[in-house]
C-alpha cells in the first residue's frame, strides 16, 4: 500500500476495532458491507465512498472524521 491516506485509514480503522476488542469482520457485518469489500478497503485496493466511510463509522459507533485522525 502506497497511499498515506488508505494507510491512515486502514491503521484507524484497526485502532478503533482493536479499543473495542471486535473482529474486523463484526465491523464488515455491522456497516453492511460484504466482508471482502471492507478488507479491500483496508488493504488499499479500494476507495471507499463518503457514504461507505459513514457507514464503517456508524458500525463503530464515531464520528467519520476519526477516521482521518493522524
Amino acid at each position: 500500500m502506497e497511499n498515506p491516506y488508505a494507510e491512515r485509514l486502514e491503521r484507524n480503522i484497526r485502532r478503533l476495532v482493536s479499543k473495542r476488542s471486535w473482529p474486523l469482520e463484526r465491523v464488515a457485518l455491522e456497516s453492511g458491507l460484504s466482508r471482502s469489500h471492507f478488507f479491500y478497503i483496508l488493504a488499499g485496493r479500494r476507495t471507499p465512498s463518503m457514504a461507505t466511510l459513514k457507514k464503517i463509522a456508524d458500525a463503530l459507533e464515531i464520528d467519520v472524521s476519526e477516521l482521518w485522525k493522524k
